[in-house]
């Protein structure tokens, strides 16, 4: 009966590192095999001493519009804030970055008209702006503040899966891809 506690505490410890190798193990998946898209960044106000290392991205396709005859609200949904959503994206021939073309709470419904659909979560329904999760990157300490002074020319590579899931792979400045040692 003495080994019951012993076993109980490896088998939890067993228990969580599974867990947590399954979840770095799905995000690399992601990462790896996703469907790579380039948005664009936009200017933000600068973040707090506080904050840490870390740059806050923007990105074009986080703002879209008034609900009131948005152009992407193709089935005319209502929208609330913290609803989870899905954001059709395309690159027009020639263009460098996708755009957001249509926004649904249904992911089949969307997914059937545009092979290319990402996660979010609306933050505000009446400016139909939406966060994706990809809005921090960390960098390497004293790197933040260069970066935010260049964000009009900081763009983005996102690897996007099949089911929506989204994950930040590069930081591109200038069209140069940012390596940090």
């Amino acid at each position: 009966m003495k080994d019951f506690p012993i076993k109980s505490f490896w088998l939890l410890v067993a228990l969580q590192l599974v867990v947590l190798g399954g979840i770095i193990g799905q995000r690399m998946l992601l990462l790896k095999t996703g469907h790579p898209v380039m948005l664009q960044c936009v200017p933000i106000d600068p973040r707090s001493l506080l904050s840490g290392d870390y740059v806050i991205l923007r990105y074009k396709i986080s703002d879209l519009g008034g609900l009131n005859g948005n152009k992407f609200n193709l089935f005319q949904e209502k929208f609330v804030r913290n609803q989870k959503v899905y954001v059709a994206l395309m690159r027009k021939a020639g263009a460098r970055f996708h755009e957001a073309v249509a926004v649904s709470g249904d992911f089949a419904r969307l997914k059937k008209l545009y092979p290319l659909v990402i996660r979010g979560t609306i933050v505000s329904p009446w400016a139909l702006s939406i966060r994706y999760g990809l809005e921090s990157y960390f960098v390497p300490q004293f790197q933040g503040k260069a970066i935010e002074k260049e964000m009009s020319n900081v763009h983005v590579e996102v690897a996007v899966a099949e089911n929506g899931d989204s994950g930040l792979r590069k930081l591109f400045i200038r069209g140069k891809e940012v390596k940090f040692r």
